[in-house]
């Protein structure tokens, strides 16, 4: 039999992404506008542009990695690969009876030199780099990292009044700290849901006081909305298989959306399946109208958290200076900026290597260089720790 209903079919190809529908669907349009209704338009443009503006970092980086991933891991290797020569090639040279001219000054140099680049491989996990440092060094790796966990532990005793998380004795600096850090944030939490608490009662009493909870308050406006969304798409009337795997997809961006509190998507879900328009979005109540603009406030404050959090992690994983915006023109200068310091690092360290092992007078040389770079470093770490 033949279907009059003009209700389109809301479940049909190519996608059941409806969250993608078109903001000016969301937008009250015609006639004057009242505040509620222009500040309720802002922010859905306002959502809107921070959703694109997240997709497009997200595409950036998409767009930047293939390149940066086949240029400096590569160098970064190679890199690697001529220090750790460099750490043998010294401890080798250690092991040696002491001859004419390297005195005991120049191995006491060379020690230190060892023990300083072997540790950040002996720290990852690289248990022959680790016997190096050990041998050289005047305290054990194993010991440096107890003495680092126990001043960890001390400081958590001391700021959490000894409530802190007892692990087991072998635990890392890093596992206590990470343990000590979670116990701060619970205590945290737990003082702001005391506050919350006191709120909530506070409000809940103002209702009695007004006859009982408002209809229109923003958590009671998204509950609805979700509800009507759950009873039109559940699936479990649905007898074509194609057509209720379409809902099972729907109800999970309505789920997701719920638990976010996206707002937005909720209500292109609603405009998908004509449970709502832009003409009842229009002739809503002032005060369901406040409610929904609240939570487009809290959508757009959301957004603008994750959008510099993406930003801030694309800076990071391309080495972006923090003073630079992060696009496309920051990236591939980044990328030029890298593989040049590399390239120029993997040729500093090649030479150093032909003139270390082909020479003691060259070594004994290289080793005073290493000395006078070594202690510049220090004063500028003591002038810029000074600022």
């Amino acid at each position: 039999m033949p279907k009059h209903s003009k209700q389109p079919d809301l479940f049909a190809e190519p996608t059941a992404d409806v969250a993608e529908t078109s903001v000016v669907s969301l937008k009250i349009v015609g006639g004057k506008l009242s505040p509620e209704q222009t500040r309720f338009n802002k922010l859905v443009a306002r959502v809107e542009t921070l959703t694109h503006a997240i997709d497009a970092t997200r595409a950036l980086g998409d767009a930047h990695r293939p390149a940066f991933v086949n240029t400096i891991p590569p160098l970064e290797l190679r890199c690697s690969e001529l220090m750790r020569e460099m750490i043998l090639f010294l401890d080798q040279r250690l092991q040696q009876k002491p001859q004419k001219g390297f005195t005991e000054k120049d191995r006491q140099l060379a020690r230190e030199l060892v023990c300083s680049l072997a540790i950040s491989f002996a720290q990852a996990g690289d248990r022959a780099m680790q016997a190096v440092f050990d041998a050289h060094s005047e305290q054990s790796l194993d010991d440096m990292d107890r003495e680092d966990a126990a001043e960890v532990q001390a400081m958590f005793d001391q700021v959490l009044k000894g409530d802190s998380p007892k692990l087991d004795p072998a635990a890392t600096a890093e596992e206590i700290f990470r343990a000590g850090a979670e116990r701060m944030r619970e205590f945290e939490e737990a003082r702001i849901d005391k506050r919350s608490a006191r709120k909530s009662k506070r409000e809940k009493s103002a209702h009695e006081l007004n006859g009982g909870q408002s209809q229109d308050d923003p958590e009671t406006v998204l509950r609805t909305l979700y509800r009507q969304l759950a009873s039109k798409l559940h699936p479990d009337r649905e007898r074509d298989p194609q057509a209720r795997d379409r809902k099972n997809a729907l109800m999970a961006q309505a789920n997701a959306a719920y638990e976010r509190r996206d707002l937005m998507t909720l209500l292109k879900l609603q405009l998908a399946v004509e449970q709502l328009d832009s003409e009842s979005i229009a002739g809503m109540a002032k005060e369901k109208m406040a409610a929904l603009t609240h939570l487009l406030k809290e959508q757009v404050q959301a957004l603008e958290r994750e959008l510099d959090q993406a930003r801030c992690q694309l800076a990071q994983e391309f080495g972006v200076s923090p003073f630079d915006a992060v696009d496309g023109l920051s990236l591939a200068r980044s990328l030029k900026d890298q593989r040049a310091d590399l390239q120029a690092e993997v040729s500093q360290m090649e030479y150093d290597m032909h003139r270390v092992t082909n020479n003691d007078s060259e070594l004994k040389r290289w080793l005073k260089e290493q000395r006078k770079l070594t202690k510049q470093a220090r004063e500028t770490a003591g002038m810029f720790g000074m600022l």
